[in-house]
C-alpha cells in the first residue's frame, strides 16, 4: 500500500462505475466498454511518463491524481458556485470558476507544496486505500442491483392470480397515466424560465385530470 501507487488507476474507473450504479436501469452494462478500458491505461500511461522523468512514483501518481480530479469535479464545483452572488454577479461563471480552480491545484501541485510533504508513501497509502473504498462501494452497489435480476426467477403462473376477474356488466372508466419526459412542473418552469403553465394545466384539472404539484424524476 505504500510502495505501489495504483489510486489514480483506480480513480479513473470510479467515475464509470459510479454512473452506471445509478444509472443501471437504464444503461447495458456494454456501454461500459470501451471507456472503462481506456481511462485506466490513460491515467497509466501519465503516470509512466511522469514517472520517467521526475524518477518519483509517489510524486507522479499524486500529479496524474490531482489533473483527474480537477478535470471530473471542475463542473460539479461550477454548478455549486451558481448558488453564490455578489450583486448581479455570480461566481458560477467560467471566467472566475476556471481561474480560481486551476490556480488552486497549480499551487497543490508546485515544488513548495511538494518539498513540505516529509512522507510521500503515507499519501500514497491513504490514497490507495481511499480509492479502494470507493471502488467497492460502486461495484457493491451495481452487485446490488444485478444479483437479484440473475438470482430470483418469478413464475409466471404466480402472477396471474392477481388479474381482476372480468366482468361485463361493470363499465370500468378509461384511465390514461401521462408521465412526461424532460417536461418540468409549474413551480420549475416558473423559476428557472419565467414561463406560467398555470393556463395548461388548469385546462387539464377541468378535464378531470390530476396534476402532481410536486413531482421528481427517480433519476439524478
Amino acid at each position: 500500500m505504500k510502495k505501489y501507487a495504483f489510486y489514480p488507476i483506480l480513480f479513473a474507473i470510479n467515475p464509470i462505475l459510479l454512473l452506471y450504479s445509478v444509472n443501471i436501469s437504464d444503461v447495458p452494462a456494454s456501454l461500459l466498454f470501451p471507456i472503462i478500458i481506456i481511462a485506466p491505461l490513460i491515467s497509466f500511461g501519465l503516470m509512466y511518463l511522469l514517472f520517467k522523468h521526475l524518477k518519483d512514483i509517489h510524486r507522479a501518481a499524486f500529479i496524474v491524481f490531482v489533473i483527474m480530479f480537477w478535470f471530473l469535479y471542475y463542473v460539479p464545483i461550477r454548478v455549486w458556485a451558481n448558488n453564490l452572488h455578489i450583486g448581479a454577479i455570480s461566481f458560477g461563471s467560467n471566467w472566475i470558476v476556471f481561474p480560481i480552480w486551476t490556480l488552486l491545484f497549480l499551487f497543490v501541485l508546485s515544488n513548495y507544496v511538494w518539498r513540505k510533504i516529509t512522507s510521500p508513501m503515507h499519501i500514497t497509502m491513504a490514497l490507495n486505500l481511499i480509492c479502494i473504498i470507493l471502488v467497492v462501494i460502486s461495484l457493491f452497489r451495481i452487485c446490488q442491483d444485478l444479483i437479484p435480476r440473475y438470482l430470483v426467477h418469478t413464475d409466471p403462473t404466480q402472477l396471474t392470480k392477481f388479474l381482476p376477474v372480468e366482468n361485463q356488466s361493470i363499465d370500468y372508466p378509461d384511465i390514461y397515466y401521462i408521465i412526461l419526459d424532460g417536461y418540468a412542473r409549474a413551480d420549475v418552469l416558473q423559476e428557472l424560465y419565467d414561463y406560467d403553465n398555470s393556463a395548461f394545466l388548469a385546462a387539464l384539472a377541468q378535464r378531470g385530470f390530476f396534476i402532481t404539484s410536486q413531482s421528481q424524476s427517480n433519476y439524478i
